[in-house]
């Protein structure tokens, strides 16, 4: 991000626009920056879910067709992937809920209505 954000002035700077407008412009290239990095981390997050789950699924035909050990415990290693991925999800939609919470936590009215729309 800071890299680019330096190229960013770099390019912008010293030309025909203002610095305030330069200055004042590279917040929404920021938020730009930002939502494309959460952007990829969520894409990275969904697909590393559904290839788990794709596997758990193959594993778990396979063993019930031929049981091993190696197999048993191949399908334990992916439920135990799969368990961590979702308790991460949780444990973020829990900050945020937290975090909203907190944030309406004087105004429990307006929190309370936006909640029954």
């Amino acid at each position: 991000v800071k890299a680019e954000l330096e190229e960013y002035f770099q390019a912008n700077s010293g030309g025909d626009v203002s610095d305030q407008t330069v200055w004042l412009a590279h917040k929404a290239v920021a938020r730009g920056l930002f939502i494309r990095r959460s952007s990829y981390l969520k894409k990275s997050r969904q697909k590393t879910q559904l290839e788990c789950q794709k596997l758990l699924a193959v594993a778990t035909t396979q063993n019930k067709l031929n049981p091993s050990p190696a197999l048993a415990k191949q399908v334990q290693t992916l439920t135990n992937q799969l368990t961590e991925l979702n308790a991460a999800k949780t444990a973020y939609f829990l900050q945020r809920l937290r975090a909203t919470s907190y944030h309406h936590s004087g105004k429990a009215t307006k929190y309370l209505a936006n909640r029954l729309k």
